[in-house]
């Protein structure tokens, strides 16, 4: 893995479309690295080896074309904010996660991810425009051609663009198909440059080069990153490489990888545990529904965080790596939401175990996460972590507004 692996990274972030607005640039000097030939060329060469690697044929042809950084970052953003629902959902989304710790206070995810898109996208296919744009900087390069013409054979046969409609916000959701896209590309893109080496390279090892590549390309683009925001931009790239490899050393091979598509995995447990996805019966994810707010409050914000999400959580308030992983294993399902009540908002997160010894194991692993607020720390807000059975109950309000908040936990529906 290199920069160029890195180059669509998402916490909801993936694959996003990328097109040329609609003003012309100048055409490329012939014969230069932006010149249509010599990507056109890059696809001609690319072609057979991703439909010799898949098994599969592509139906139609894969247009490529250079497309300006300031170009992509605006594309993205536009649809950024149609992933999560509209742009007014990004403020509060940005507050759920600064509450949980996973970006620092006062961010804004829409900047964080502008900031990430300007360094770190060499190329980029769009399931929307059904091309693959390259960004300058980065060289065009066979082994970058190879990854996106993946994507592309992939969005052909399965369509990407029906499957993302079934997001409908929850990143846990989107983080699922992101590695189960991401993993394929990476899958096929490392068989190409090792000529089919990494095919027999055990997975841990596998993954733990991967990860060990990509912390160091994150923490040199971006410095003192935030452990769990780096967490959930690698992790479509090595939790999603070993799950595509998984599958590709079943009995079925490719096939088993073009079942994935047909039928996604539907949260990230299945991701991380390749074997739950294959088990002869799936478990699906507990649904966990938080009730109306009272009157006077309002929901700003919801989701599902998933396994990976809990990890992420956990992993940013401090826990070890291994602590944090130990804890989030077990995860049946979730509900987290941002809510404004007179008193200021709060921040009420339902989650739903197999056991109860995994429910106890992550309500242990919150309580050092979250300590109780003391002294005029807790005039502003204070918090509330119970296990119920199976459930975790974890609530942070302001003092005023904690009964309302912790009956609208206590009210969640699992089913």
């Amino acid at each position: 893995m290199n920069t160029h692996a890195l180059r669509a990274l998402p916490v909801l972030l993936l694959l996003a479309a990328a097109a040329p607005a609609q003003e012309t640039p100048a055409p490329p000097a012939p014969g230069s690295r932006d010149d249509p030939s010599v990507l056109e060329d890059l696809v001609s060469q690319a072609r057979p080896r991703v439909e010799k690697a898949r098994g599969l044929s592509f139906k139609d042809g894969v247009p490529v074309a250079p497309i300006t950084r300031e170009q992509f970052v605006d594309r993205y953003m536009k649809d950024m904010d149609r992933m999560i629902g509209g742009a007014d959902r990004l403020p509060p989304a940005s507050r759920l996660l600064s509450r949980l710790g996973i970006l620092p206070g006062g961010s804004d995810l829409r900047a964080l991810v502008g900031k990430y898109m300007e360094g770190n996208i060499a190329a980029n296919y769009d399931p929307e425009e059904k091309r693959i744009s390259f960004l300058p900087g980065p060289p065009r390069s066979l082994q970058t051609m190879v990854h996106e013409m993946t994507h592309a054979l992939d969005d052909q046969r399965f369509d990407m663009k029906a499957q993302m409609a079934a997001w409908n916000g929850a990143f846990d959701r989107m983080l699922a198909y992101g590695a189960l896209c991401e993993g394929d590309a990476e899958s096929v893109e490392l068989r190409f440059i090792s000529g089919g080496a990494s095919a027999q390279q055990p997975l841990d090892g596998l993954k733990a080069m991967a990860d060990g590549m990509a912390t160091a390309v994150l923490q040199g683009k971006f410095g003192a990153t935030p452990p769990g925001i780096v967490l959930a931009f690698k992790s479509q790239y090595t939790e999603g490489l070993v799950f595509a490899e998984t599958l590709r050393r079943t009995p079925k091979g490719e096939e088993a990888v073009n079942a994935a598509f047909r039928a996604p995995p539907v949260s990230t447990e299945e991701i991380l545990h390749p074997e739950k996805y294959l088990a002869a019966e799936r478990e699906a994810p507990v649904a966990v529904t938080l009730p109306a707010p009272p009157e006077g409050a309002t929901a700003l914000f919801g989701t599902t965080l998933g396994e990976l999400g809990a990890r992420i959580v956990l992993l940013s308030r401090g826990l070890p790596k291994d602590a944090a992983a130990t804890a989030a294993a077990g995860w049946g399902g979730d509900a987290v939401a941002l809510l404004s009540f007179p008193a200021g908002e709060a921040v009420v997160w339902v989650t739903a175990w197999d056991t109860e010894r995994d429910a106890t194991e992550f309500h242990a692993a919150l309580e050092t996460a979250f300590p109780v607020k003391t002294g005029t720390e807790s005039e502003k807000s204070t918090r509330f972590v119970v296990q119920r059975g199976t459930t975790v109950e974890f609530v942070e309000a302001p003092l005023d507004a904690m009964p309302a908040a912790m009956a609208l936990a206590r009210g969640a529906a699992k089913r």
